[in-house]
């Protein structure tokens, strides 16, 4: 008894509806009518190929999972299109291809095929076995591709393509126009295999065709052209093929070839997946252009990570370890350090932080330190550096800390960088601000028993008001001559403050605070700007450029003016015994 269709009479105007694998069996008993695919069909068996398929299939769109065997064995002057067969996974036959073994006088378009097949044959194509005309209707297929892998096992004379097995055998002339094939070809009959066909008769026409030479391992002209992935992959390759209604191409869809339109392909979903940062975690920074050794620049802890799903990459903010051990934890119960040498003293404060990697610089001064427990071990230590001229704490790219005079050797000694106004600097801005001139500085105990006047001396020129006067609080138990001392270092740093030059110029991961700057003018002459206090690098799609920031009141250890002084709410109370 023939099937029964749900839907459909078979006519041009009703043609039966295959919504089902029991439906695409069906097919076989109505080989001469008319069929719409509606939906996708997964065969879970076993199939046997359509005998002689005489009518006209449209896919619609829509896929045919796991054929094990050919759709159809013959399609005589039948129409085919819009049909994308998958994962075909093909072991037996004489002639073989995913579509159809024998395409005589058939005009097939839009169509793929996808899967593998493996096989002892006569003739095979990754989408049609032989291609020729039938009678007077000529052969044609248009718009379509494969991305089998074909392997034919049998030694003797056969042929085998990507695309198609014989392009014209005995009944020779039929066209093939606008395909391509990427699956790998192998045949044990080497000289009948080709990446597209396998053979192509002479009164055969095939017009645009391409196949990848790289995944084929074939290289054979004439019978379809050899492009590389990478050509294949350009829509460039594929001039006077239809891009506008029937091609499309996306390097994140169909692995970067060409697909066909009605496919509906998307981009892959993104993967959530979680970022391998986390807060705590080790970040070592450098910076490689081109095939240049890494640079490096500095070892950062995360604080925080920031990721959105189908972002390409993750929001870090990090510090160093000055930052993450010094800056974030407070002194608590170890807040008495008895009268020791300085150095001494310094390196039990690094070490009780947790850092493993530091210097100090011996130095054998005498002295004792009451701190407040809720003071943080990065204000403590600068505290004891007011008393330490010329000393200071910076921590190096690799990570070390080191606490000593500026001069010392295990500090990268600042160098001096000159920049081309008319090709180095993209753009400058100066800042000048009256707020950051003081007449004069004052250093006290919190109770003033101990207090030192010095006056600053601009270098820029302006006149402060007389008794316009800075106080900078030091810790209980500094003699008058420690606090005249530090009241000298403050005036000198001062002279220069009130004018803050930002400007950005090439990318020069080299640069660090501490650095010199220098302009050199049109005119061969050199504008000292002074010492570099803040850089930042930038670095990504928008280009390569480092911002530096010349605050003339800094200095390295305290890159801004605003940060020299406590002019705000004074740090928990410390004594120096």
């Amino acid at each position: 008894m023939a099937y029964i269709f749900a839907n459909g009479t078979g006519t041009a105007e009703d043609p039966y509806q295959v919504a089902t694998a029991d439906d695409l069996n069906g097919v076989r008993d109505y080989l001469d009518a008319y069929f719409i695919q509606t939906a996708d069909i997964i065969l879970e068996s076993s199939w046997t190929p359509w005998a002689n398929f005489k009518g006209v299939y449209n896919g619609n769109g829509f896929t045919i999972a796991n054929l094990d065997k050919s759709l159809m064995d013959i399609a005589t002057e039948s129409t085919i299109q819009k049909v994308g067969l998958i994962d075909v996974n093909i072991t037996s036959g004489y002639t073989v291809g995913a579509l159809a073994n024998h395409a005589w006088g058939a005009t097939i378009e839009e169509c793929y095929s996808t899967g593998t097949i493996k096989v002892s044959a006569s003739r095979l194509g990754g989408l049609i076995g032989i291609l020729q005309n039938w009678l007077s209707k000529q052969a044609s297929v248009k718009n379509c591709y494969s991305s089998c892998s074909v392997e034919n096992t049998n030694a003797s004379e056969s042929y085998t393509g990507g695309m198609i097995g014989i392009a014209g055998e005995t009944l020779p002339i039929n066209t093939l126009e606008n395909c391509f094939s990427v699956g790998a070809v192998s045949a044990a009959y080497t000289t009948g295999a080709g990446g597209f066909a396998g053979y192509k008769n002479s009164t055969s026409t095939i017009t645009n065709c391409f196949y990848n030479s790289s995944t084929s391992g074939q290289s054979d002209t004439g019978k379809g052209e050899p492009r590389t992935t990478a050509e294949m992959q350009t829509q460039e390759t594929f001039a006077g093929w239809d891009f506008e209604t029937v091609w499309a191409i996306d390097p994140k869809i169909n692995n970067g070839y060409p697909y066909l339109r009605w496919q509906g392909l998307q981009p892959p979903p993104p993967v959530e997946v979680l970022p391998s940062y986390t807060p705590q975690s080790t970040i070592k920074l450098a910076f490689k252009a081109g095939d240049s050794a890494p640079y490096p620049m500095g070892i950062f802890y995360a604080d925080k990570s920031q990721y959105k799903v189908g972002s390409a990459g993750t929001k870090i903010d990090g510090r160093n370890s000055i930052g993450k051990y010094l800056k974030d934890q407070s002194f608590d119960e170890r807040c008495n350090y008895p009268s020791q040498a300085v150095s001494t003293m310094l390196e039990s404060m690094l070490s009780g932080a947790g850092l493993t990697k530091y210097y100090v610089q011996p130095n054998l001064t005498q002295m004792g330190m009451d701190f407040a427990p809720n003071k943080n071990i990065l204000d403590g230590i600068e505290e004891i550096l007011q008393y330490l001229p010329a000393w200071q704490m910076r921590e190096e790219v690799d990570g070390t800390v080191v606490i000593g005079d500026r001069a010392d050797s295990h500090f990268t000694q600042p160098s001096r960088y000159t920049f081309q106004r008319d090709r180095d600097i993209f753009s400058r801005e100066v800042v000048t601000d009256d707020r950051s001139i003081y007449g004069r500085v004052c250093v006290h105990t919190e109770d003033f028993t101990v207090r030192v006047y010095r006056p600053v001396t601009s270098d820029l020129g302006w006149t402060p008001p007389a008794q316009k006067t800075l106080y900078q609080t030091v810790p209980e138990g500094t003699t008058s001559m420690e606090a005249a001392t530090i009241a000298n270092n403050l005036a000198d740093s001062m002279a220069n403050s009130g004018k803050i030059e930002t400007f950005v110029c090439a990318f020069r991961p080299q640069i660090i605070p501490g650095d010199e700057a220098e302009i050199l003018e049109a005119d061969k002459s050199k504008t000292m700007l002074g010492v570099i206090t803040q850089v930042k690098h930038s670095f990504g799609v928008q280009g390569f450029f480092t911002e530096i920031v010349v605050d003339s009141g800094g200095r390295v250890g305290k890159p801004r003016f605003k940060d020299i002084v406590s002019a705000f709410t004074p740090p928990p109370a410390s004594k120096k015994n």
